[in-house]
């Protein structure tokens, strides 16, 4: 079997958007994904597909962007998912590097993504791939503003 990454291209949509849609529970919208596919394609969001022999079964979303105290952009790893069938097989890994090579290229800072407390499976992935620290990550979603009593 041949596994192959390669960037996301419009002739990869319909395996791109199942996957993904399997990777998030299939609770986006049809509006969603196609603002999302547009993204892709403007390239504001990038994406690189893992293939074996032709097949789809692997997908990276990322998000190049500026931050204070940095020369060069960062990246944001936003969605890493493999098929369940695929698992430690070496796919994510093998995205992963690929991002790397990029980020090399393109002489970003740093890599970094979120990670559910709870998913013990890729805490074990990436302790040997990257630096765990040690942050909280607080959120307030605009559109409940009203419902958290802020100041407008």
């Amino acid at each position: 079997m041949t596994l192959a990454i390669t960037p996301f291209t419009a002739d990869d949509r319909t395996a791109w958007e199942t996957l993904w849609q399997e990777s998030v529970g299939g609770v986006m919208s049809n509006e969603v994904i196609e603002h999302t596919y547009m993204q892709l394609i403007d390239e504001t969001i990038h994406a690189f597909i893992a293939k074996e022999d032709g097949v789809v079964v692997g997908l990276l979303h990322y998000i190049a962007h500026p931050v204070a105290g940095c020369i060069h952009p960062v990246c944001y790893m936003q969605d890493l998912y493999v098929s369940p069938t695929k698992r430690r097989k070496g796919v994510a890994r093998a995205l992963i590097n690929n991002l790397s090579i990029e980020a090399t290229n393109k002489q970003f800072d740093r890599i970094y993504w979120l990670l559910e407390n709870g998913n013990e499976d890729a805490k074990e992935f990436y302790k040997d791939l990257a630096i765990s620290l040690d942050f909280g990550l607080y959120m307030i979603p605009i559109k409940m503003k009203d419902r958290l009593n802020l100041p407008q």
